[in-house]
């Protein structure tokens, strides 16, 4: 009685976070009369057996993860038997394969071998997700008077998909090139101030607000000299990894300048602009 096996799937290439589904075909006459065990083997380590009943055994890390649905072997038909990978991870790349055998019942009931199949290695790569994030940055304004508010808006595009979630965070490289955290916006919403401005933040001088999915504004009251620098916008892209965690994509960020002008610079400033235009009308009514 002929026996032939083949291993099918879509495709050989997939990108983390998506499902692959491998399947085990058995080109047999009377299949349903025959019992056939499989097992599905990934670089020559046991995934799991199905006995000729359908029931699965899986082994070490697989049966983990087939707890927490991110795995699953069944036997679909007498012809059919399914392993599917949910939720791909790069170091399931790999050679995958399945081995198909043959039991009979002698006389005496006892269970023998009697032959043993196996198709061609299906190779599977899956590629890391890298994050197409774009962010810009834009100031009210990008010179400010000493006590006026600095507003400050992030935007961000590009998003890998659905389900990803963005965190986001403010930086200062002030004037005498020293790097400090303002505030930042994790995944899940949550707000806290970098320890520099913990009171500012307190007093409501300092917040940090997010408008829709993908724009994130920085506004601080009172701005002192010290508040004039660089301020850059960091925003990291997450997709979930399973098992309640999550895994970054990637970082992406964007930088504005704005300057503190102090009130005695500008009232000496405008004084001069006075005393200029007052000495020309003088000048000129006296000739």
């Amino acid at each position: 009685r002929e026996l032939n096996v083949r291993l099918d799937t879509d495709r050989r290439t997939y990108s983390a976070g998506e499902t692959a589904e491998l399947r085990c075909i058995i080109e047999a006459q009377n299949a349903a009369e025959r019992m056939f065990a499989v097992s599905w083997v990934f670089n020559s380590s046991l995934i799991a057996s199905v006995s000729p009943g359908g029931v699965p055994t899986l082994t070490g890390e697989y049966s983990q993860r087939e707890s927490r649905g991110e795995l699953k072997v069944t036997k679909e038909s007498d012809h059919s038997f399914l392993l599917k990978v949910f939720r791909l991870r790069p170091e399931d790349s790999g050679k995958y394969n399945c081995r198909v055998m043959e039991r009979e019942r002698s006389a005496s009931g006892e269970l023998t071998d009697r032959d043993i199949k196996r198709p061609k290695n299906v190779p599977i790569t899956v590629l890391p997700l890298r994050t197409s994030l774009t962010v810009t940055v834009v100031a009210n304004s990008s010179s400010v008077l000493e006590g006026s508010r600095i507003s400050l808006t992030c935007s961000v595009a590009s998003l890998a998909g659905p389900h990803s979630r963005i965190s986001a965070s403010w930086h200062l490289l002030d004037k005498q090139n020293r790097q400090r955290e303002v505030i930042r916006q994790d995944r899940d919403g949550v707000t806290w101030a970098g320890q520099t401005y913990r009171e500012q933040a307190g007093s409501g001088g300092l917040q940090m607000v997010r408008t829709g999915s993908d724009i994130f504004t920085l506004d601080m009251e009172g701005s002192q000299r010290q508040d004039a620098g660089s301020y850059e916008c960091r925003v990291a892209e997450w997709v979930p990894a399973g098992d309640g965690e999550w895994q970054m994509l990637g970082e992406r960020f964007a930088q504005t300048v704005v300057d503190v002008t102090a009130l005695g610079e500008w009232s000496c400033t405008l004084s001069g602009v006075l005393g200029a235009v007052l000495f020309l009308k003088t000048h000129n009514v006296t000739n």
